[in-house]
């Protein structure tokens, strides 16, 4: 049940959960959006009920006296359970963890089978709808135009089919998200404030480095060009709540560096969806409706240009991602690079440890800053 109560990706990590346990069961998954304060679900996504029709196709949503907000482990999960942002707590506490972990494995490894759940839950369950998807579509194509790469021209997307070895060229850009508003820094060196905006901008140009300037990727690949063919590095998508904080962001590199936002889009109907204020879910509640759904539909397509889902064969995805661990939107980005590229395990070695290769990575924690177990969670529980 989407409750209204948290941010987009909150119900989106939640949803993936519950929606590959739906699968794993053979249960019938339905979405509520009775209470949702983004319009409904169907202004944004493809109705779950045409993508994944359960064990009884047809089936219909059972009546609201029929849904009960009761623990996973009551009897009650074998009919109509209820989970919302609210109700989380109860089904995806310590028992599910307890159960869904992979508790013969160490660290990240660890989490594997979740992050795979919520992985094929963005690839069955959770897609945008049409309008979306063009949109998306239109935000990937102006971010070929910047990289000089047409829309036929292969990408790393070929590359990232397997998670048993290492792409042969690199992703055309990074993407990097920058949270303000109501979430501050979760690490104590930072507590009660934000991750410094040098910070980003100096993870930013050294994951670029780490990752095309200097090795991992360097080769003869069309999506790493001469620099003369190219605007300045680091070539990025950058995601923000916060307009200021993303033109200091811009103003931090020479005029000449790639770098692609909503609000600087060439086409009009990306730009009008950027935000105008930095994220507050108690003032968002407040909004009309008309602009919450602008701002919801931003946030699906900055979500997939930052983490690469839902992207069609040939279309440009980044090659890392750089964001901090208290947006729900940087856990999730992880999905899209894959598990194995993700955390730095593709090159063959062996990784039982479960510690993230620190030079390989591709997704970039930097308020954390990969210090505290587990590094990576698929979703957040409110209380």
């Amino acid at each position: 049940m989407l409750d209204g109560h948290v941010g987009l990706v909150a119900d989106l990590a939640l949803m993936a959960q519950a929606a590959g346990m739906a699968r794993e069961q053979n249960r019938t998954f339905f979405v509520d959006d009775r209470y949702w304060n983004r319009g409904k679900w169907t202004d944004h996504f493809e109705d779950v009920r045409t993508l994944e029709s359960g064990p009884e196709p047809g089936c219909l949503p059972p009546p609201p006296e029929e849904l009960v907000a009761c623990p996973r482990v009551a009897r009650h999960w074998v009919r109509n359970t209820v989970v919302s942002s609210q109700t989380a707590k109860f089904h995806f506490g310590h028992e599910f963890f307890e159960e869904f972990e992979d508790p013969f494995s160490r660290q990240l490894n660890r989490q594997r089978p979740m992050f795979e759940r919520a992985q094929d839950s963005f690839t069955q369950t959770i897609r945008p709808n049409t309008y979306n998807t063009e949109l998306i579509k239109a935000a990937r194509t102006e971010m070929a135009s910047i990289l000089s790469l047409s829309d036929s021209e292969p990408t790393s997307e070929a590359h990232r089919s397997t998670e048993t070895s290492p792409p042969s060229m690199p992703s055309p850009y990074i993407s990097v998200h920058i949270r303000r508003g109501d979430q501050t820094a979760k690490s104590w060196k930072y507590h009660t404030s934000y991750v410094p905006l040098e910070n980003y901008v100096q993870a930013a140009r050294d994951t670029w480095d780490r990752l095309y300037t200097n090795g991992l990727n360097v080769d003869a690949s069309p999506v790493n060009p001469e620099p003369a063919q190219f605007p300045a590095a680091p070539i990025a998508y950058v995601a923000s709540d916060a307009p200021e904080t993303l033109r200091e962001f811009f103003a931090a590199f020479p005029p000449e560096t790639a770098l692609f936002a909503l609000g600087t889009s060439t086409k009009s109907e990306l730009r009008a969806l950027a935000p105008h204020h930095e994220y507050n879910q108690t003032v968002f509640v407040k909004e009309d409706e008309e602009e919450r759904v602008r701002l919801t539909r931003g946030m699906v397509v900055d979500f997939a240009m930052m983490s690469g889902l839902w992207a069609g064969e040939g279309d440009v995805v980044p090659g890392a991602v750089v964001c901090t661990v208290r947006s729900n939107a940087c856990k999730l980005s992880a999905l899209g690079l894959g598990f194995d590229r993700a955390f730095g395990f593709d090159d063959g070695a062996d990784y039982s440890t479960g510690s993230i290769n620190e030079e390989r990575k591709r997704w970039v924690e930097i308020d954390n800053q990969d210090q505290v177990v587990p590094i990576w969670t698929g979703f957040e529980l409110y209380h």
